[in-house]
Order: C-alpha cells, then structure tokens, then sequence
C-alpha cells in the first residue's frame, strides 16, 4: 500500500501541469486609454543633499470585452495589443484577479480593472 502512495505522490508533484483551459469567451467591443499619474517625493541622501522629487504620467490602454452575462474592462500595457482588436472574438480565463487571454499557443496577460453585469434590452 505504502507504494502505491509514493508512486501517487511522485506523479502529483513532478511539476507537469496539463494544459490550462480557457474556458470563456467574448468579444472586444472598445478600446479606450486611461492616464493616471504617480509622484516620488523629494529625499535626502546620505550626505545631506536634498533631491526634488519626481512626478510621472502613464498612459495603458483599456479593453472592453463583452460575454454573454459580463462585460470585463481590462488593462494592458503601454502598446496597443493587435490580438485585443474592436470585434475580434477572445478565450480567456481569469484567475487571481488577472485576464489571460489565449494568442495562438502563448497567452497573454492583463489586469481587470472593472467587471459589470451586461444589462440585456427588454423585449
């Protein structure tokens, strides 16, 4: 019995992982930018000189991505991802607070900044 658990063991943990799933998809509907600003206030150095601080602005890119319930707002880098296009169809997966979405065999990255339910017309 005892090995038959240690071969168990040895499979679980030989840090081969299988395929990860997507299983959600869904349709890019915007792309809109978002700036935001971030300060490093002055500081003084170890022989007492004073150094100003610094002010800087960022500018990323936010993509809207509809499904059938949800509508997710997600933010990439600051280059405009040409697999995120108005109208092209995404899997995705989200874990962690992140969107990954699949681009061939790689995936991608972004992070959710806003996630709302899809308000349907009424009939």
């Amino acid at each position: 019995m005892s090995v038959v658990a240690a071969v168990c063991a040895v499979l679980s943990f030989s840090g081969e992982k299988g395929p990860k799933a997507y299983p959600f998809s869904g349709q890019v509907v915007s792309i809109g930018t978002e700036m935001s600003t971030g300060s490093i206030p002055p500081y003084t150095d170890p022989y007492g000189k004073v150094h100003g601080g610094l002010v800087t602005t960022r500018r990323r890119y936010v993509y809207t991505i509809r499904t059938d319930k949800l509508e997710y707002d997600v933010a990439g880098r600051r280059r405009l991802d040409s697999a995120l296009a108005v109208g092209h169809v995404v899997s995705f997966r989200v874990s962690k607070g992140s969107f990954f979405v699949l681009t061939g065999e790689k995936e991608k990255r972004f992070a959710i900044v806003g996630e709302r339910q899809r308000t349907l017309p009424n009939r």
